[in-house]
């Protein structure tokens, strides 16, 4: 019997001692190594965000005025990206006046500037030739486009004896998907 009273005021002593050091705050000693970073309450915080600008007059959009005598009218729009991370960009082409009868649009995009109508870097085909109604959709480059990087695209339009003209708009702006979660620190 004194052996098991022994042993019970052992046992008591220990859960004592143990509910002292946890009741005293003291962290473990994995945890005094921790230092928190230094915390900014207040500024602005920004994520990457696609951005791009047609050559001409408007940003947006890129209007092709066409006189079908030919039968096929071309213009060579630039897509640049002013954003600072790659991106591909969709859009329509929408026709500006009532269509002419048998109206086709075709894209082609070039890495570099359009010489003679051939372009020297090879040529990529984004859009065959399409009719334009209804309105076609298009992904305006072949891969994503870098930041500050640019398309040098080939618009082929035709039809019959009419005058017309298509807008090239941008309706989706996609940053490649992966990497980290920047915003959780």
């Amino acid at each position: 019997m004194r052996q098991n009273s022994h042993r019970r005021a052992l046992r008591v002593a220990m859960a004592v001692v143990a509910g002292l050091v946890l009741g005293s705050g003291l962290p473990p000693a994995a945890d005094a190594q921790w230092v928190s970073s230094t915390v900014k309450p207040t500024g602005t915080y920004t994520m990457a965000a696609p951005a791009y600008r047609f050559s001409g007059p408007a940003a947006t959009t890129y209007t092709i005025a066409y006189t079908i005598v030919n039968f096929v009218d071309t213009d060579y729009p630039v897509l640049t990206n002013t954003g600072a991370t790659p991106a591909s960009y969709t859009g329509q082409i929408q026709p500006g006046t009532a269509l002419p009868l048998g109206s086709l649009v075709g894209v082609r995009a070039c890495a570099t500037p359009w010489t003679a109508g051939t372009c020297p870097a090879g040529a990529v085909t984004l859009l065959a030739p399409t009719w334009l109604a209804p309105m076609p959709t298009l992904a305006y480059q072949a891969v994503p486009i870098p930041a500050g990087g640019r398309v040098h695209l080939q618009v082929k339009v035709g039809g019959f004896l009419a005058t017309a003209s298509i807008t090239l708009t941008v309706t989706s702006a996609v940053l490649p998907t992966g990497g980290a979660n920047r915003t959780a620190g």
